[in-house]
């Protein structure tokens, strides 16, 4: 794969554009799934069915209920010792997340960006320039 960073810690135009194709069609897909969802519960009611099941698949037709959650901010304020009592830490895998600024597609996206970028700090450890690596 190409480089996706220019040396002057830009984007490059084809990640850019990249991210906003997938985004994109992850925006039509998403639109299109619920829409068929739509109607096939709608089809499902009509015919009785509360679920449905064959080799390939199974689906439930799940109606709809409230759902109860617990404020657990609210309660680590006003019960700081029992939330630590009961606090469950979990490891989370590393990941990017992609936020478009609204209204922004890929026809009228800025072509020249000027990025802000924010790097870890390594107290004791050099990054060299070219290779964006930490030498010690």
């Amino acid at each position: 794969m190409n480089e996706l960073i220019t040396k002057d810690g830009a984007l490059t135009q084809q990640a850019s554009n990249m991210i906003f194709f997938y985004k994109e069609q992850m925006k039509k897909l998403k639109a299109q799934e619920e829409e068929f969802n739509k109607q096939l519960l709608q089809e499902l009611k009509k015919h009785g069915y509360i679920s449905y099941k064959d080799e390939n698949m199974t689906i439930s037709v799940i109606e709809p209920t409230e759902k109860v959650t617990f404020d657990s901010d609210s309660f680590k304020k006003k019960f700081p010792d029992i939330y630590e009592k009961f606090a469950k830490k979990t490891p989370v895998k590393g990941s990017v997340r992609v936020t478009l600024k609204k209204g922004v597609t890929s026809e009228n996206m800025t072509k020249e960006v000027h990025p802000e970028i924010q790097k870890i700090e390594v107290i004791g450890a050099d990054l060299d320039a070219e290779t964006n690596k930490i030498e010690w």
